[in-house]
């Protein structure tokens, strides 16, 4: 994943991105419906004004934690939100939800996000957790 990471940062630098955010879940005891981490105190700080509580411990997995944490690296910044989820389905269709609208409302997009509701139907019928292997190898 780290070469991965590379690879896309350095694309990303050649095509002139300055900024780079990535979306991910946060598995977690929090009252909080998403939260945020920055690789620079003031992104840190718009995303707190924004009404992002920051991530105060753990790790962001994968690629989403990667990208967000290298970027300066590559003379970019990054940040990352996180929707928080039980972590019991395999798919969270409320927290992607809550997530779409978050960067929907942070970058000013207009996003049409009620298209994921007919989704979550077909998301419960597809298999049960048991049934889909989330380990990483």
């Amino acid at each position: 994943m780290y070469s991965l990471a590379g690879e896309i940062l350095e694309s990303a630098k050649a095509e002139g991105v300055t900024d780079i955010i990535t979306l991910a879940a946060y598995v977690g005891d929090t009252r909080d419906k998403v939260l945020g981490a920055a690789n620079e105190a003031s992104l840190a700080q718009e995303l707190e004004k924004n009404g992002f509580p920051l991530l105060k411990s753990g790790a962001i997995g994968g690629l989403n934690g990667l990208l967000a944490g290298l970027a300066p690296l590559y003379g970019m910044r990054g940040f990352c939100l996180l929707a928080t989820t039980s972590g019991a389905e395999p798919v969270d269709i409320d927290a992607a939800t809550i997530l779409l609208k978050a960067i929907n409302s942070l970058l000013g997009l207009n996003l049409e996000i009620s298209i994921i509701e007919p989704e979550m139907e077909e998301v419960d019928e597809v298999s049960s957790p048991e049934e889909i292997d989330m380990n990483y190898r």
